[in-house]
């Protein structure tokens, strides 16, 4: 029996868990992040940003729409107060600024704190399964880089320890609070689209704004698409990301049809970027993406509409393609002019690249030399240098140089592990997530953005839903608000 107070209390409670995981609810987060970005309110867009996950962790018995929400974490820097030196001189000041800096502590404490009551709560639920033990062996290995290494310092075990646990830790939390049921993958749909129509909004805005220094002369000068929280690549792998959720809700609806559109339309503005590794992720996950849709969607009207459309995107750009051909050639030209040296393929730098991490390899072969090397050809992490470390821009290669063969056979054990977890059961829905996560992968043989923390954040959380776990088949806390 209740009383009126505790009525109102469950009321409350109830209102605030249907309005975090409406579907719908993701427009709205990407709406006020797009509003605070151009505002230049940054500590507000962490707050607001902290504030949903803090309530979305106390108040929902199924975590689902927390694994969408993490992606809106990579884009909370606007340009205005960004980091980035080839945007600003101010090196990240901003941030840095004693009260600025105290509310940015203070939110993560507060969301650190969140997390930990929800692991109490649930800790019935938290089970050590396969996936578990590949993600605890490769964190072991992250977190002994370089150790026994004469240039060792405790920055190695700091980045080790961050990377440990944002590949293992939102797993860990998130695989033992979500049900991998039809809806649930259709939330995730959902809230990755309104992720991808922030991006889309961001992109455009800035082609419309400064088209003058994004076009010269005819040509995409991509050095030019410079955002807040990132470059050309991170847009550009963010928008590969997405692509495959477009097709996940495509083969799930009557007319997805519309949704085989829209992830062309996301394809196209990934070239767009001007990001070649996206441009060769889109190529791969695209087509294969479709074929799942096509083969897998709801019946088979669904199907000959999702096939129908694929078809004619597929006809309209090659029709559009052969029309044009000499002028894309000359748009995208700077794009790939610095891929060959008079040696033959450089990969702008990154056979070098590649080259070097083996050289630290061979001088430290066990456990690496290291996250903090120093790698010539690498560009860094604009505007977090000497915390975010250098890298190989492939990831074997980073992974021999910086963790040693310990570190890859630890890594090549968690894939395996991960295969075997998707294998388990497969699904349609499953392989969607799949091929997001593929498509990251394969852009980090090409850059290291499964090693910049934001990223594998998301990595961990997307595992959820792409592989198979032991979970409870309707998961229900007793009180948890």
């Amino acid at each position: 029996m209740y009383t009126v107070e505790e009525e109102k209390h469950n009321k409350i409670a109830d209102t605030i868990r249907h309005i975090l995981s409406a579907d719908c609810f993701p427009l709205f987060t990407a709406a006020v992040l797009l509003v605070l970005y151009y505002a230049g309110q940054d500590i507000a867009a962490i707050c607001f940003y902290a504030l949903e996950a803090i309530l979305m962790l106390v108040f929902l018995d199924d975590l689902t729409p927390i694994i969408p929400h993490s992606l809106f974490m990579s884009v909370l820097i606007s340009y205005k107060n960004s980091p980035n030196t080839l945007i600003h001189d101010n090196n990240g000041g901003y941030y840095f600024e004693p009260v600025n800096f105290g509310i940015i502590i203070a939110v993560i404490t507060i969301a650190a704190l969140a997390v930990l009551y929800r692991a109490v709560v649930t800790r019935k639920r938290l089970k050590f399964n396969a996936m578990c033990l590949g993600l605890a062996a490769f964190s072991a290995a992250l977190l002994l880089n370089g150790v026994g290494t004469k240039d060792y310092t405790p920055m190695n075990l700091f980045y080790g320890f961050s990377l440990s646990f944002l590949f293992a830790v939102p797993y860990a939390v998130f695989s033992g609070n979500v049900t991998q049921t039809k809806e649930n993958f259709i939330k995730v749909g959902h809230g990755v689209m309104a992720f991808s129509l922030l991006l889309l909004t961001e992109l455009a805005i800035k082609y419309a704004t400064d088209w003058d220094y994004i076009v010269v002369g005819g040509a995409i000068e991509k050095s030019a698409l410079l955002f807040g929280w990132g470059i050309w690549n991170t847009m550009g792998m963010m928008l590969v990301v997405c692509i495959p959720f477009a097709f996940l809700l495509a083969s799930n609806f009557k007319y997805g049809f519309i949704y085989v559109i829209y992830a062309t339309v996301l394809s196209a503005a990934a070239f767009l970027t001007g990001s070649r590794q996206s441009m060769l992720g889109t190529v791969v996950v695209y087509p294969i993406s479709a074929i799942i849709c096509i083969v897998c969607s709801k019946d088979k009207w669904s199907r000959f509409r999702n096939g129908v459309t694929f078809g004619a995107m597929i006809a309209f750009v090659i029709i559009f393609t052969a029309s044009v051909w000499k002028d894309l050639m000359y748009v995208f030209s700077g794009i790939f002019e610095n891929l060959f040296d008079e040696s033959g393929y450089s990969g702008n730098g990154r056979i070098s690249l590649i080259k070097q991490a083996l050289s630290f390899f061979v001088g430290a072969p066990v456990t690496g030399q290291g996250f903090y090397l120093s790698f010539g050809a690498d560009p860094g992490f604009v505007g977090l240098d000497g915390v975010i470390p250098l890298m190989a821009h492939n990831t074997f290669a980073e992974l021999l140089a910086t963790c040693g063969i310990l570190g890859l056979i630890c890594y090549l054990f968690h894939r395996v592990i991960t295969v075997i977890c998707f294998i388990h059961k497969a699904t349609p829905d499953r392989a969607f997530v799949a091929m997001s996560i593929l498509g990251l992968l394969l852009l980090c043989m090409f850059d290291n953005h499964i090693f910049y923390l934001f990223p594998t954040f998301f990595y961990s959380c997307l595992m959820c839903f792409a592989t198979s776990a032991d979970v409870p088949a309707k998961p229900k806390l007793k009180k948890i608000a």
